[in-house]
């Protein structure tokens, strides 16, 4: 039992300096880069971490060229969070907005909900493989959206 609490807390340190190192604030929007690593996060991972300096996250994880079904990873992914450290009674924006902008299949509810990052051009989604470029577009756009949350 030891062993498993000392691991535990070797991977949260782990995760926390990833999300020290990878976090950006854009418009009181956490984003955590998280894809590619091999490990997740949660949403109070982030917004703990990022404090007041944010109404809710955005956190990528798993694979680029990964399917849903293979045995040794997982689709690149996006996630979305309500800082409810802050926000205790619900968020600002109803993050379902985000999560099924580019996937029919994303969602959740208003305060916590994810999706499939798509390969974009432009504004479309197109059929193809999700390359790095495809997930800061997929970002950018995300972040499009918040900005006109008011």
């Amino acid at each position: 039992m030891k062993a498993a609490i000392a691991r535990r807390k070797r991977e949260n340190e782990i995760l926390k300096l990833e999300i020290e190192e990878r976090l950006e604030i854009v418009d009181r929007l956490a984003i955590v880069r998280m894809h590619g690593l091999g490990m997740r996060s949660n949403g109070y991972a982030v917004t703990a971490y990022a404090g007041d300096a944010c109404d809710a996250c955005l956190i990528t994880h798993g694979d680029l060229g990964v399917s849903f079904g293979e045995e040794d990873g997982y689709p690149v992914s996006a996630s979305f969070y309500t800082n409810s450290f802050l926000h205790k009674d619900g968020g600002i924006f109803n993050l379902t907005t985000l999560a099924t902008r580019f996937d029919p299949d994303g969602g959740g509810h208003k305060d916590a909900c994810g999706c499939r990052i798509k390969p974009l051009e432009g504004s479309s989604v197109v059929d193809r493989d999700v390359t790095e470029e495809d997930v800061e577009s997929n970002i950018e756009k995300w972040v499009g959206l918040w900005s006109k949350r008011m």
